[in-house]
């Protein structure tokens, strides 16, 4: 993000664009979610990985996804759409998911300079068109996938001093009794991480290397 800044590219009409992708987790189609899965281990180069063939890995991948039962109103029940919540290995599985899902979106972002963070089920971007054309590119994507959906989460313009800029981390559903807005200088060692400063007062996500967690009893990362 400050390489688009020192670019000149960020402008005083410059929109911040925060979406969530709804119910990611539960949403994932098991079987396409493990074919995505070998075609991102092929191409990053992978035939096998410690020694275990890809289609080794598919099956194995598959029991952990697909053999998961739970039990409500005395009834056996076993999950047949998306991953188990608070499994690390749903939270892989759907960054890759989206790695395949987000490539359009990416591009399309490339292609007009503009910024495309992404991180599981949460995307920033900017934008420099009108909003009603940003709805309309959200529209055209939610039509990509039956069980993938973009909800807005913030869309404002923002004002950023280049002399002192600033990145921001941002998870809403998360802050409880802390304050609402957490700034780092950039240009500072931080076990935060960098953050961008928004006039109203909203953190973003904007690095997909790091988890903020926000919590009553303080911050960790």
């Amino acid at each position: 993000l400050l390489k688009y800044i020192k670019k000149g590219l960020f402008k005083s009409t410059t929109l911040f664009c925060t979406f969530d992708i709804r119910n990611l987790y539960t949403m994932l189609p098991q079987d396409e979610a493990l074919d995505i899965l070998v075609e991102f281990l092929r191409f990053h180069g992978y035939t096998k990985v410690k020694g275990i063939d890809l289609e080794t890995i598919r099956q194995l991948a598959a029991i952990v996804l697909k053999e998961n039962v739970f039990v409500y109103g005395n009834k056996i029940y076993k999950q047949v759409l998306g991953g188990a919540m608070g499994s690390s290995f749903t939270l892989t599985l759907a960054n890759i998911f989206m790695w395949k899902w987000q490539k359009d979106l990416a591009r399309r972002q490339d292609m007009t300079a503009e910024f495309y963070g992404q991180y599981i089920d949460d995307i920033f971007m900017t934008w420099n068109k009108s909003e009603k054309s940003l709805k309309d590119l959200l529209d055209d994507a939610n039509k990509w996938h039956p069980n993938i959906k973009l909800e807005y989460t913030n869309v404002q313009k923002s004002v950023v001093d280049l002399k002192r800029p600033f990145l921001i981390y941002f998870k809403s559903s998360l802050i409880k009794d802390v304050p609402s807005i957490i700034v780092v200088e950039a240009h500072l060692s931080s076990n935060i991480g960098r953050m961008i400063l928004s006039k109203n007062c909203d953190i973003f996500l904007v690095d997909e290397r790091i988890v903020l967690s926000i919590g009553r009893t303080g911050i960790s990362s």
